[in-house]
């Protein structure tokens, strides 16, 4: 097929998963929008007294227990559970069944600006205190932006296209564009696109206050 065959193909969005800060399920979340609900508040998870900025989009209440087993979870960063979460919660609402019908034809193309940073800042603080004994094996693979990506294909099973994006603030908007480019060049059937990040932590807070 010649790329402006595939240019005739269609892409759409069969299904939609979501963690944010208005809440994890999907009708919840459309009627937080209608109603203009506002996910923003002030911050609870760490001390802000530091920072001219003490607000934020905050997700107490994220547990990735219901898809994650806790002994994966201690290996993961956020950003890669709250992205399987979704991950699921997208399959589910696209009825995709699982095992998939053909994995090789199902890319993931998930989107992140820094991946797993508060592993990083968890990390340096351990390993510089206590050092190499209660330093986490898993620290550094759990640190790369590709680990949401990696953490989808590998759960799902899907053995399509990998890849991962990463442009700042504009990454999950880019990650669905990639996943609708490779539908139109007939090297996927079925793409799981988005973007994750999980930054709500003090030096990320005190980062953008000094900027």
């Amino acid at each position: 097929m010649t790329r402006r065959d595939c240019r005739l193909a269609r892409a759409v969005i069969t299904g939609i998963g979501l963690v944010t800060p208005i809440g994890s399920d999907l009708s919840d979340v459309w009627q937080g929008l209608l109603e203009g609900r506002s996910g923003i508040r002030r911050i609870s998870a760490f001390d802000t007294s530091g920072s001219p900025c003490q607000i934020g989009g905050e997700i107490a209440d994220f547990r990735p227990d219901e898809f994650v087993p806790p002994k994966e979870a201690r290996r993961m960063s956020r950003a890669s559970q709250m992205a399987l979460v979704a991950a699921h919660k997208a399959v589910a609402d696209a009825s995709l069944p699982l095992p998939l019908a053909d994995p090789e034809r199902v890319a993931v193309c998930i989107g992140t600006a820094v991946g797993g940073i508060e592993r990083v800042d968890e990390g340096i603080r351990t390993a510089r205190i206590d050092g190499l004994a209660k330093t986490n094996p898993f620290l550094l693979a759990s640190t790369l932006p590709n680990m949401p990506a990696f953490h989808i294909t590998k759960e799902l099973g899907a053995h399509g296209p990998n890849r991962t994006v990463t442009t700042a603030c504009a990454t999950g908007t880019q990650s669905v564009g990639e996943g609708a480019e490779s539908i139109f060049q007939g090297i996927a059937d079925v793409v799981i696109a988005g973007g994750v990040d999980a930054v709500l932590t003090d030096f990320v807070l005190i980062g953008f206050a000094a900027m």
